[in-house]
């Protein structure tokens, strides 16, 4: 992505919204030229999307690598380096296992993460870190409003490619 006065938005994506293809499609065809925002994600986002993907949506692990590979390649300034002693400064967030996430969209100076489980991110402890927590409806809503002059209507979800074969 080319950083241009109108694409400095940033947003850190869950791992919940990174397994659903579809959806992981519409919000990283987002951030393709002319983007309307940054993606950010850490190693342990994309660990854990990788998990999922095996676990949940029975991929194999050469599947899931060849997606995990293709994203970071495609978006290489997404990659956030999260210290360890920042999830220790996070604690308003309920779930250790949710810390690394506001950690992440700390890091980056992140607008805004974009996750299905905006319930694990307390309003009043993103807001501390200036960082609105949203689900991805709310998220698209809003960059519609955003982004009018935008053909919204000439993005279409293709089939991403893949190594899968018809028999898988």
């Amino acid at each position: 992505m080319i950083f241009t006065p109108g694409s400095d938005y940033s947003a850190v994506l869950d791992a919940c919204v990174l397994v659903p293809m579809a959806l992981c499609d519409l919000l990283l065809r987002l951030a393709e030229e002319p983007a309307v925002y940054r993606p950010l994600w850490s190693e342990r986002i994309l660990t854990e999307m990788t998990k999922a993907l095996k676990t949940k949506l029975h991929r194999s692990s050469e599947e899931a690598a060849w997606r995990r590979q293709q994203m970071k390649e495609a978006f290489p300034e997404a990659m956030v380096t999260v210290p360890s002693a920042l999830l220790k400064a996070v604690e308003c967030i309920p779930d250790k296992n949710d810390r690394h996430v506001l950690a992440a969209a700390i890091v980056a100076h992140a607008n805004t993460i974009i996750t299905q489980n905006s319930r694990h991110y307390p309003k009043e402890c993103c807001e501390e870190y200036g960082v609105v927590c949203q689900k991805p409806d709310d998220f698209l809503i809003d960059q519609y409003h955003l982004h009018p002059h935008w053909s919204w209507t000439t993005w279409t979800i293709k089939q991403p490619a893949s190594p899968r074969t018809e028999s898988s």
